[in-house]
């Protein structure tokens, strides 16, 4: 399964199997913090108009903190890879991306990359970053198990995110 898992064509020209260590970073950590003035309501109001429902006020506060599985460059883009062991029905990642708010977490490892690029390589460094992946293992040898967010269909997403949190 591994072995199969690796091989699987998840962007054009490129599987997991090919990638070379000095272009991956795995487990990073990131600490993502708010502005000292956020209203966690206001907050949770704007949350809720982005479509990111059952979030209350106690969930939002202070700091979000997580770890990328998987950084990593392909095709002169930088990319983050979630692994999900979730077990999914056929056709079903949209849906069950949306109802385990795996869309809010997306958003939130993409603004983290987004400003360890900016650290790194300065302002616009965001016109590397491909997108994220959702690697769900279970249904990816049967051909349903990833799904692709091109950095360019939620930058404005991340963006109004990086605006609720602030710098």
């Amino acid at each position: 399964l591994f072995d199969s898992v690796l091989s699987l064509p998840i962007l054009p020209d490129f599987r997991l199997k090919d990638l070379k260590a000095e272009c991956r970073r795995s487990e990073y950590g990131f600490l993502l913090h708010t502005k000292p003035n956020l209203s966690k309501t206001a907050f949770a109001k704007k949350a809720a108009e982005l479509g990111w429902k059952g979030l209350t006020e106690e969930q939002l506060s202070g700091y979000l903190t997580g770890s990328i599985d998987l950084l990593f460059e392909a095709n002169g883009k930088i990319w983050i890879l979630d692994w999900k062991t979730d077990n999914l029905a056929e056709d079903a990642v949209a849906l069950h991306m949306k109802e385990a708010h795996y869309d809010i977490q997306y958003l939130c490892y993409l603004a983290a990359a987004k400003r360890l690029l900016r650290a790194r390589l300065g302002e616009g460094a965001e016109e590397r970053l491909g997108g994220a992946l959702y690697f769900f293992v279970r249904g990816a040898s049967a051909g349903r198990g990833v799904a692709v967010l091109p950095y360019e269909d939620v930058a404005e997403r991340v963006k109004i995110l990086e605006e609720m949190l602030g710098d």
